[in-house]
């Protein structure tokens, strides 16, 4: 990277004034967290329009750094800067969320992830604006710790102060961002403020480069983290403990892996015996760990084998073991064998069935029809809190507005306090809060009505 141009009027940066560029990322970047948020409504009716919108959060932030350095050059820059690295570490979060956020247990690991290879990309693509390789480095540190922490932060706030389910609607996913934005920004704006000071000292500058250096282990060592974190918040111990309770088939012994899909742990491995065999040896030493076997594969008698299935499946202590097989003979290289997937996760309908829809959330769930006169409060769903109740419908041939009309006007008939947004209604009443999302699918309205004690 090259210098500075010669000539160019440089601000003298106090020690003191880190905490003005530190209080100025906080407000560029947390007015940038609340305008990306407002973003993801927009997509369910114009991708144009919510794409636009989430650039432009990342030229808030840039510009707010440009504004703490009191330079118009470096303003332009970190404002296209920032566009770009929204925009790259916009596509890295999708993709981490993608694989990883299926799992419940992964809330805080894979979201913490999220924040690390986000905030990385973001701090260095507004270090490139400074022309200078240490720079950079400080910048992709500074993102990635100060955009994890704040989205970590966000997690445990919103959950602590307003419970689980308040995430799912917008007004949780603003606060949730506007959190991690304050704090991320900060960061940034901080170590921003502290490059320029140490810059403008000569005896500082040999602490910059070490910063600098010292910069890349733990920039790799976070990055590693945030690969392992998403493993072992979805891959828990208590699941990874069941695979050395015995060896898989042939005395086999391999390391457990994250398996998303499932949202627990899994291993893959050849054996070379028929699946009925390997199918025994599981229900045999499962039953001897006191699991309950449900499913075992048994052998028809005929000589005939399916080319794949369930070899068994079990319970115990709210997990599930499942083991299902593939025949080696019916692969392109044919021979003799069965090709082994064990997977172990948490029965999450038993968990499910341990929670109890309360008397007050099902009687407020009852209270009305819902939309084209549907009585759906008889039977509710337990929610993801002790006491919550949850339902669901379609509804054909009418559009949000008019179910959120409806939802509208039966709250507020019943005593409700009522707050419209645009993918939601809430309403509140005697420490009770009733919820219904609303998102479009092709020739309906998909309805879901939540309703718990926050």
């Amino acid at each position: 990277m090259r210098a500075e141009p010669a000539g160019r009027k440089v601000g003298v940066v106090k020690r003191t004034e880190i905490i003005r560029f530190a209080l100025l990322g906080a407000a560029g970047f947390g007015v940038g967290g609340v305008i990306a948020a407002a973003s993801w409504p927009l997509l369910m009716f114009t991708f144009g329009a919510s794409a636009l919108l989430f650039v432009l959060s990342g030229a808030v932030g840039g510009a707010s750094l440009g504004l703490a350095l009191g330079d118009r050059r470096k303003t332009f820059r970190l404002t296209l800067l920032g566009i770009l690295g929204t925009f790259l570490g916009g596509m890295v979060v999708l993709v981490i969320a993608f694989l990883f956020l299926s799992s419940e247990e992964a809330l805080y690991g894979v979201r913490g992830a999220m924040g690390l290879f986000g905030g990385a990309v973001v701090g260095a693509s507004l270090g490139l604006a400074l022309w200078d390789w240490k720079r950079v480095l400080v910048m992709a540190l500074s993102g990635a710790v100060g955009f994890s922490a704040g989205i970590m932060v966000g997690v445990f706030v919103l959950r602590a102060v307003f419970g689980e389910d308040f995430m799912a609607g917008t007004p949780g996913t603003i606060i949730l961002y506007a959190i991690t934005g304050v704090i991320g920004g900060a960061s940034l704006g901080a170590a921003l403020g502290y490059l320029e000071w140490a810059t403008q000292r000569p005896r500082s500058r040999m602490l910059l480069r070490v910063a600098a250096l010292a910069s890349v282990p733990l920039i790799g060592g976070l990055l590693l983290a945030g690969f392992v974190l998403p493993g072992r918040s979805i891959c828990g111990e208590e699941e990874r403990a069941v695979f050395s309770e015995f060896p898989q088939y042939g005395g086999i012994e391999k390391e457990p892996q994250t398996d998303p899909e499932s949202g627990g742990c899994a291993v893959f491995y050849n054996a070379s015996a028929p699946s009925e065999e390997v199918a025994a040896y599981f229900a045999r030493n499962l039953e001897g760990h006191g699991w309950e076997v449900e499913h075992q594969l048994k052998a028809k008698g005929d000589g005939s084998e399916p080319p794949g299935g369930t070899l068994v499946t079990a319970h115990r202590d709210g997990l599930i073991y499942d083991a299902v097989y593939e025949s080696l003979e019916f692969y392109k290289s044919p021979r003799s064998g069965t090709h082994v997937a064990v997977h172990v996760f948490e029965d999450r309908q038993e968990q499910k069935q341990k929670l109890s829809c309360g008397s007050e959330e099902s009687a407020a769930l009852a209270e009305f029809p819902h939309y084209g006169g549907k009585e759906l409060g008889t039977k509710p769903l337990p929610g993801k809190t002790e006491g919550a109740c949850v339902t669901g419908y379609p509804v054909k041939g009418a559009s949000r507005e008019q179910v959120s009309s409806y939802y509208e006007e039966k709250l507020m008939e019943n005593g409700w306090k009522i707050e419209q947004f645009p993918d939601e209604t809430r309403g509140s009443r005697d420490g009770l809060r009733y919820v219904v999302y609303y998102w479009s699918n092709p020739g309906a309205t998909e309805v879901e009505v939540r309703v718990f004690s926050p």
